[in-house]
């Protein structure tokens, strides 16, 4: 059920990316993706695929794009996710900087892949896929030195460590 808020929340924060004012760099960010990544973390390939299909679907309606081609993008993006971080054995932030950074590698070479075999343009070209590689990579990067951060403070072993130095 977290998940679910997450990605509603998410979805929120990419419509207002995608608003005017934005810079074209920062509106590419794929915000729902670190929600597909972190659903990856803890489902098997099969589920994961289907968390990132539902997240595509709700991206494609919040960005006014035709359904289909980010439901696509995440079902592979969430799969391959899920696999590589129990073949790998990724956790705590390597987990988080590789699986958003393969994430939305996959996902824009989905997305590019559809739209060519469909005879449709892609929404844009090379520098724009870059650039949501990097964006959702470094969000990706801040998701991890935030979950550093709050384990760091929040954790059982740093609540101890406090309680020992206070006496």
């Amino acid at each position: 059920m977290r998940f679910f808020l997450l990605l509603v929340l998410a979805l929120a924060a990419q419509a207002a990316l995608t608003a005017q004012q934005v810079p074209w760099f920062l509106s590419s960010v794929h915000v729902w993706l670190v929600v597909v990544v972190g659903r990856a973390q803890r489902l098997p390939g099969s589920q994961a695929g289907w968390f990132g299909l539902l997240a595509g679907l709700a991206a494609d309606g919040v960005r006014g794009w035709p359904l289909g081609p980010s439901g696509i993008a995440g079902a592979v993006a969430g799969a391959t996710v899920a696999r590589a971080s129990v073949v790998f054995e990724l956790s705590g932030p390597l987990f988080w900087v590789v699986g958003t950074l393969l994430a939305s590698g996959l996902a824009e070479g989905t997305l590019a892949l559809v739209y060519l075999t469909l005879g449709a343009r892609p929404p844009h070209g090379w520098v724009g896929a870059a650039a949501a590689v990097a964006g959702t990579a470094f969000l990706g990067f801040v998701t991890a030195a935030s979950e550093w951060w709050w384990g760091r403070v929040f954790s059982p072993q740093a609540r101890r460590r406090r309680a020992l130095r206070r006496r």
